[in-house]
C-alpha cells in the first residue's frame, strides 16, 4: 500500500512530464547521419515482493527469458538501488532492475510494454511498476 502511494508519487513527479506519444519521423542530422524521432520506455522493477523477500536470480532470468524477450524487440538492463519512504516515515531500500527500451510508440508496442508490467506485478507481487516516456533521437 505503501509502495504504491510513492510510486504515484514518483511517477506524478518524474512520468508525467515526460510521457509524450510521438510518432516516428525520419530526418537528417547536422553530420549527415539519419536520425529518427522514438520514444524510450524506462521500466523500473523493483527486485523484492510486497513482503520484502527478494526476487532470486534464477526467478528474475526465467521472466527475462519468457517475458521481455517474448514482448520487447531488444532492450538494455541496468542493474539499480531503489529507495522509498513509507508513510510512516519508514525508509525502505532495495535492489532494482532498470529496462531501457526504444521504440516508436506504435500500439502492439505499447501492448507489449503493459504486457510486461503486468505479468512482472502477477508474478513477483508487485503493486506497480514504474513506467517513464522519454522523447529520444536516435542516430543512425
Amino acid at each position: 500500500m505503501v509502495k504504491a502511494f510513492v510510486l504515484r508519487s514518483l511517477i506524478l513527479t518524474f512520468g508525467m512530464g515526460f510521457f509524450v506519444s510521438c510518432h516516428s519521423m525520419t530526418m537528417s542530422s547536422g553530420s549527415g547521419k539519419r536520425s529518427e524521432k522514438n520514444l524510450e520506455t524506462q521500466l523500473f522493477f523493483g527486485m523484492t515482493d510486497s513482503m520484502h523477500t527478494p526476487i532470486a536470480p534464477e526467478a528474475w532470468q526465467r521472466f527475462q527469458d519468457t517475458c521481455l524477450s517474448r514482448f520487447l524487440d531488444g532492450f538494455t538492463i541496468v542493474g539499480a538501488e531503489g529507495g522509498w519512504r513509507s508513510s510512516s516515515g519508514s525508509q525502505f531500500h532495495e535492489p532494482a532492475k532498470l529496462i531501457l527500451y526504444l521504440h516508436k510508440g506504435s500500439s502492439s508496442e505499447e501492448a507489449n510494454i503493459d504486457r510486461v508490467r503486468t505479468s512482472y506485478m502477477r508474478s513477483f507481487r508487485q503493486i506497480s511498476v514504474l513506467r517513464v516516456d522519454v522523447p529520444v533521437r536516435v542516430l543512425k
